[in-house]
């Protein structure tokens, strides 16, 4: 499993990733929430078209 940080351009939020490549899948954690928003944890597809990516993490 690979690590990465990345910022939805849209959402305008700062994710850390854990990439399955076997799975193609994603799990993304916000790094940092507003006051009213609760964690939320969401696993998609890898793909960074709406998202800049920041720096991978080993």
């Amino acid at each position: 499993m690979k690590s990465f940080v990345d910022f939805d351009k849209e959402l305008k939020k700062i994710y850390l990733n854990y990439y399955s490549k076997s799975l193609k899948k994603v799990i993304k954690i916000p790094l940092i929430n507003s006051n009213n928003e609760s964690r939320e944890i969401l696993v998609d597809e890898f793909n960074l078209s709406n998202r800049i990516y920041l720096v991978h993490i080993e």
